[in-house]
């Protein structure tokens, strides 16, 4: 909860201040598919992620005034060294890499600024009971 959702809001808090002294700017959360799909075993994490989606969207609709985009990445599992033992069909060749993401996020900063994209979700979640 510190890390997933306490250390998002703090640093979108202080992110904010510069942008909108600024009148512009973008912010993107990196979230999870378990933020809108709950997992056994996974409750903390999925209730932090749930969190960080609810907060992401209602900053975007306080930020909107200011010419300030927020949205939220939800990737699939991906191989960050935390997944612990790899339950997805291939091992870790069936997740996805950190770059993926940050392509993903990219992707999403050079959107036209006529638009602006809430959310999006990067390969998909499978779970798989031992």
């Amino acid at each position: 909860m510190n890390i997933n959702l306490k250390g998002v809001f703090l640093c979108c808090l202080a992110a904010l201040k510069t942008m909108m002294a600024r009148g512009q700017g973008q912010i993107i959360n990196i979230s999870s598919g378990a933020g809108r799909t709950s997992f056994p075993q996974a409750a903390a994490y999925s209730a932090s992620k749930s969190g960080l989606m609810g907060f992401t969207e209602v900053l975007a609709r306080e930020a909107r005034p200011f010419n300030i985009k927020v949205s939220a990445v939800c990737p699939g599992r991906t191989d960050t060294g935390f997944a612990g033992v790899v339950r997805t069909k291939g091992g870790r060749e069936g997740l996805l890499k950190p770059e993926d993401v940050t392509q993903v996020a990219m992707d999403v900063l050079s959107a036209p600024d006529r638009g602006w994209v809430p959310e999006v979700h990067v390969g998909a979640f499978r779970w798989r009971q031992s």
